[in-house]
């Protein structure tokens, strides 16, 4: 009797987990992978009623089936495990997932909230980077963390495909602390298909030291309490096809040494200005900055549309003596805003519009 309730419940998740698209899921079962099931009664209705129970007990390779209801967290992963949830709002961990080591881990159709980050990749620091995971993130929701919703660090990797990424971060006395997504070390961020970011404490998506952001897809990122986007250090960004809108500072803001070649995409209805190049990356409240260096920022623009901005491309921080910028715009259409370009003069600036 109990054999034959199995199978039949292994039946119908599979044929949930072909309702949600989840194909390669069912082919781990299907090859004989190893199952394992969670749900909040525990057994004999499924394996355990802890998910953090089931990453632990999971060989390598395993898949987690977590039914609607809440688990209580910190989940902390130190496997290759995939954990799939019944629906962004049907299936939820509190207090954060934490990924720690060289393993690969996928998230599926669930939500995290109630962390200190929601999402956090790393290894510890020094080590090279074949000892930091790599994460895949698909239809999951990202909300109500105090620090950020994805955190990546040292060299961590991660994928974003049809994110919600929601509220996360906190004011401290007048202060916005904590992004959507924070990228920092050599970590590396994709973010693709139809994925929000919005409403963060700070940043939209910070990017600091060595970091990389690949931006492609139908990405909104909006709203949020400083700049939609922020580069600082030597940090990277490929951005395609993103519309930055109302966020209190700048759309993109591209900061110290970074880079952000951006093509195609709308920057529009930000505060202080659509992108900004140059100047230092911190920050105080109302946009400002607080330190004196050498710095040099670049951005290559094409086929960008700046609309309805306080100013459209902002050139340098009309503050800081000490740096240079260099920007590059093929195709750029400016709509609307204050100001279309306001170059600051002070120092070098390079400014080629196509």
């Amino acid at each position: 009797m109990e054999k034959r309730f199995a199978k039949k419940a292994i039946f119908f998740l599979i044929l949930g987990l072909l309702s949600l698209g989840f194909s390669s899921a069912v082919d781990n079962v299907a090859r004989g992978g190893s199952l394992i099931t969670v749900c909040p009664s525990g057994p004999p209705a499924c394996d355990t009623a802890s998910v953090q129970e089931a990453v632990a007990k999971a060989a390598p390779g395993s898949t987690l089936f977590i039914a609607a209801g809440s688990y209580a967290g910190p989940v902390i992963i130190a496997n290759s495990v995939t954990l799939i949830g019944a629906g962004q709002e049907q299936t939820v961990i509190t207090r954060g997932v934490i990924v720690v080591g060289p393993f690969g881990v996928t998230l599926k159709a669930l939500k995290v909230t109630a962390g200190l980050n929601g999402v956090q990749g790393q290894a510890p620091p020094g080590l090279p980077e074949q000892y930091s995971p790599s994460l895949s993130l698909q239809s999951v929701t990202i909300t109500g963390n105090a620090a950020n919703g994805v955190a990546l660090f040292n060299y961590s990797k991660a994928t974003l495909q049809d994110v919600q990424i929601n509220t996360n971060g906190i004011t401290i006395q007048g202060n916005p602390v904590g992004s959507g997504i924070a990228v920092r070390g050599h970590a590396k961020v994709t973010i693709k298909g139809t994925s929000i970011i919005q409403k963060s404490g700070a940043n939209g998506i910070s990017a600091s030291d060595n970091a990389s952001v690949t931006i492609g897809g139908s990405t909104l990122i909006q709203m949020n309490q400083l700049s939609g986007i922020q580069l600082g250090g030597s940090s990277t960004a490929s951005i395609t096809e993103l519309t930055a809108q109302a966020n209190a500072c700048y759309g993109l803001d591209v900061t110290d040494n970074s880079t952000a070649n951006v093509n195609g995409g709308t920057y529009q209805g930000n505060a202080k200005a659509g992108i900004h190049v140059g100047g230092p990356s911190s920050i105080l409240l109302g946009c400002g900055t607080n330190t004196d260096s050498v710095l040099s920022a670049t951005a290559n623009l094409s086929n960008v549309v700046i609309a309805g901005n306080k100013i459209g491309l902002l050139v340098g921080d009309l503050s800081k003596d000490l740096e240079q910028a260099t920007v590059t715009g093929i195709g750029v259409i400016f709509l609307g805003n204050g100001v279309n370009m306001l170059v600051d003069p002070v120092d070098t600036k390079n400014v080629e519009m196509h």
